[in-house]
């Protein structure tokens, strides 16, 4: 950006000679060509960046030795080339070396001035080194405050995309973990149910079977890594397993028209609700049947679920209720179809699932992780704030180390300037921005005018003329309307004033109206790369940061499917296997569900995994490493009740803490023995409750947290953030 910026400052440059000295001055002009193709060459790394502003240098003291005198136009367009060789020195080479580098060529600037042009006096020579000082060191300091935005903007990114992170990944995982525990409550928890209870499902052999191996596909899909499938067809609400189903409403036509207004979620949805109610009337309503309607009303699709059976009450019955609220309002609720449960005792259920038609995914967006154009906006405020304070600053030295100021304009024109500059980032003053910009375009008119006075209009002292002075409340005009069009229209009015200027001045003497259009061409020109500087650092500025959204959302969503895939060992290691094989043996026809003994299996098998869907799927870290522990007490013998409530820990490493000292007890605790583990929040952390016959911490070479007690039979332990770096060193990290 800086490269094409002092590539655009050449053609300004071009112009302003030949309107010093026309086309006698065409060996420095096409210098100046020159210089900028190899600016344009350095883009791609033809030519170093250093040669750039070191070769301007070189063109401003050949053009002071080409001027005929210190009021030349051509004088003055000298100086602001080298003025701007030290700018771009300063953007271009980030090092404190061009400090030596800068002050080299205005040493040799300097001799070339004493030398060949003595009698342009000492004033002049003081002003080259200190003008090139004050940008140098002006850029020094400046620059590192300003880049210091972006690496602020990075950290709050970096934050944002963290707590972005850990929000998705556990309403991702939470979600996949409450939709496979429907799964299994659905498949094998009710199959084994209906086999353990000798239901009304299960007299057809046949059809237990045929249901055995559903099953057996569905859970096979938790013990995968890949998702679990989707239903296609809302034709298969009237095929769910248990009581027979009576249809009305809709022809199988019209449903498959609903379903293809339905979004594949939504469909699943609706059918795990049906096969849930359809089951439940099973097991314990006693009708004969189940009827189902389905209806269109406008953009809604309805149907409704109905047994005549003995219905429940549910200010009593608050374990049916229960499960029907688990099993089917919130599963309705996630896909974003409204359930609606009645029932009263005598007169059977009635359950209503409403969904609309052609409706957007129920997905909630990932997040972005900046707001790019308040990020762009604050660095153009502040860069804005910077410039003009310092080229008040320089004002300021340029005019204590003496030089043209007739009239004293310059003292004016400095506090128009700051007084500009301190209505700019006064917050009450930018509230109103059109009347902001009004003053600030006039302030940079007026200080152009006074610059030119300072100078008696371009007749003495040229060479000391302030003509970045008006820029200072341009730029900050510029960048609280940063579109194009503003930005042309108002150096079209600068542009308008100064000619004007020129032309009045011009009816007295061409050279000094020569060198108000010199001055004017800084001014503008200046401006005018300013403002594209400033465009391009948005552009890119923008596309960073869209990339840096684009690559954080592609990532996250990679993390969200890898945590997703990972889900199937916490099935693998809560046992799922056992039920897998039991549901096998069933659909294999090798063990017969009428027998007392396969009764029971399945009524011990039903009554594990009840336990384990009963883990909220909110626990994401605490769920994942404490249901093993189920599988290990049951290999073990031992009657193990575990207790979860509804909070989780911050991470995997503090869930590992509290398993670990679980799976410790368990392993030494005798088999036929009884354990019962309870983890609950206090204050601020989780405490871990243990009861048994004999319990004890595991040794370690580095101490449990400090609130571990222990007594006869019992253990609490308390887990905190501060206790994650013991955590980690004892487990290995997370």
């Amino acid at each position: 950006m800086v490269l094409l910026s002092a590539a655009g400052w050449q053609a300004v440059m071009i112009a302003t000679t030949a309107l010093a000295v026309g086309w006698t001055g065409w060996m420095p002009m096409a210098g100046m060509v020159v210089l900028a193709l190899l600016a344009v060459g350095a883009l791609r790394g033809m030519f170093p960046d250093a040669a750039i502003p070191v070769g301007m240098a070189a063109i401003g003291i050949w053009c002071l030795l080409l001027a005929p005198d210190v009021e030349a136009p051509l004088t003055l367009a000298a100086c602001w080339q080298m003025n701007f060789a030290t700018f771009f020195a300063g953007l271009l080479v980030r090092d404190r070396r061009i400090v030596a580098v800068v002050i080299g060529y205005t040493i040799v600037t300097t001799a070339v001035v004493l030398i060949f042009r003595p009698d342009w006096g000492p004033a002049f020579a003081i002003a080259v080194p200190v003008a090139q000082t004050s940008i140098i060191v002006g850029l020094r300091l400046g620059l590192p405050a300003l880049l210091r935005i972006g690496t602020v903007a990075d950290l709050r990114a970096r934050t944002a995309e963290n707590a972005a992170r850990r929000a998705v990944l556990a309403r991702e995982s939470s979600a996949r973990i409450a939709e496979e525990a429907r799964v299994l409550h659905d498949t094998a928890i009710n199959t084994l149910g209906a086999v353990a209870n000798a239901g009304a499902g299960v007299t057809d052999l046949a059809r237990v079977r045929q249901q055995c191996a559903r099953d057996l596909v569905s859970l096979a899909a938790l013990r995968t890594q890949h998702p679990l499938p989707e239903a296609t067809s809302l034709l298969d609400l009237f095929g769910q397993p248990g009581l027979p189903t009576r249809r009305s409403g809709l022809t199988d036509e019209e449903i498959e028209r609903v379903g293809a207004r339905l979004d594949a979620s939504v469909v699943t949805a609706l059918l795990g609700c049906v096969r849930e109610a359809v089951t439940n009337a099973t097991k314990h309503s006693g009708a004969d049947y189940v009827v189902i309607t389905t209806e269109v009303d406008g953009d809604t699709f309805s149907l409704t679920v109905a047994d005549g059976g003995v219905g429940f009450d549910p200010t009593a019955a608050y374990g049916r209720e229960r499960g029907l609220m688990n099993s089917i309002v919130a599963r309705a609720s996630d896909a974003g179809v409204a359930a609606q449960i009645d029932s009263a005792i005598g007169v059977g259920t009635r359950i209503r699932l409403t969904a609309p038609l052609d409706a957007a995914p129920h997905d909630e967006p990932l997040p972005l992780t900046a707001d790019i154009g308040a990020f762009l906006a604050s660095a153009r405020l502040h860069a804005a704030t910077m410039y003009g304070l310092g080229v008040t600053i320089i004002g300021v030295l340029l005019t204590v180390i003496g030089g043209a100021n007739a009239y004293g304009a310059h003292y004016l024109m400095l506090a128009v300037m700051a007084v500009a500059w301190w209505a700019f980032r006064s917050p009450g003053a930018r509230v109103h921005r059109a009347a902001l910009a009004v003053g600030l375009v006039t302030t940079a008119l007026v200080a152009f005018i006074l610059s030119a006075a300072a100078t008696d209009f371009g007749s003495q002292g040229v060479a000391h003329w302030q003509a970045l002075a008006p820029t200072g409340p341009l730029i900050m005009v510029f960048a609280l309307f940063p579109s194009r069009r503003f930005i042309v229209t108002v150096l079209s009015i600068v542009a308008t004033v100064i000619a004007a200027l020129a032309v009045v001045v011009g009816t007295g003497g061409l050279a000094p109206a020569e060198n108000i259009a010199v001055a004017g061409c800084v001014t503008v020109g200046f401006s005018a790369v300013w403002a594209r500087f400033q465009m391009l650092v948005e552009r890119v500025g923008e596309r960073s940061l869209r990339s840096r959204q684009e690559t954080f959302v592609a990532n996250l969503a990679s993390e969200v499917a890898a945590a997703a895939q990972a889900h199937y060992l916490r099935w693998m290691d809560a046992g799922l296997d056992d039920a897998i094989a039991l549901l096998q043996e069933l659909a294999d026809g090798t063990c017969d569900p009428t027998d007392d003994t396969t009764r029971a299996r399945c009524a011990d098998e039903e009554r594990y995994l009840r336990q384990l869907v009963q883990i909220s799927p909110e626990l994401v870290y605490l769920g994942r490493e404490m249901m093993p522990t189920l599988q290990f007490a049951r290999d073990r013998g031992i009657a193990y009740s575990l207790r979860l409530g509804s909070t989780d820990t911050t991470d995997e490493t503090s869930a590992r803490l509290l398993s670990r000292m679980v799976l410790h007890n368990l392993a030494t605790t005798p088999p036929g023995s009884s354990v019962l583990a309870s983890v609950f929040p206090t204050q601020d952390g989780l405490q871990l409750t243990l009861v048994g016959s004999s319990l004890s911490v595991p040794p370690s070479p580095l101490p449990w947290p400090t609130e571990t007690t222990v007594s006869h039979g019992l253990i609490e332990m308390v887990t905190r953030e501060s206790d994650r770096a013991v955590a980690d060193a004892r487990t290995g990290g997370s």
